[in-house]
């Protein structure tokens, strides 16, 4: 019985052990994507500091809240990772088929995020917002089809 009980505490110290770097594990926070796109409406403001051709760089809540109305700026501290991601707002007016699509090229240096415009041919006059989430430390360029 004094075996049993000897051999008792060890294995329940190790199994206690186990769980507690199990759960630790499973606390770390997910990797962000590369780049994501944000489904958000950001106010007319955002058209007088952002263009196709440089956006709006948000680092922060803070950046973002002139931009942004209550409930907007809710969502997208709920979407972003303001200590790890970025936030870029492409903001123009233009042809209605106007686009601009993210992708990610791998380089020597890393990650490369691609924003590709594409210019419409129609001769309507439309307001066009893409939002996106950079990963904080991944380099990105705009760049025309």
């Amino acid at each position: 019985m004094l075996k049993i009980k000897a051999l008792f505490l060890p294995v329940l110290l190790c199994s206690m052990m186990f769980v507690g770097l199990s759960l630790g594990l499973a606390d770390k926070p997910v990797d962000v994507p590369t780049v994501q796109t944000l489904a958000l409406s950001p106010t007319q403001e955002v058209f007088t500091v952002a263009t196709r051709n440089k956006p709006l760089e948000l680092k922060s809540a803070k950046d973002a809240k002139p931009y942004f109305d209550a409930d907007e700026l809710k969502a997208l501290g709920e979407a972003v990772d303001w200590d790890r991601q970025v936030v870029l707002v492409f903001a123009w007016r233009g042809s209605g088929q106007d686009k601009m699509e993210a992708s990610v090229k791998e380089t020597d240096e890393g990650d490369l995020v691609q924003f590709r415009y594409t210019a419409g041919l129609s001769r309507d006059l439309r307001p066009h917002i893409y939002t996106y989430a950079v990963r904080k430390g991944v380099a990105w360029e705009r760049t025309r089809r």
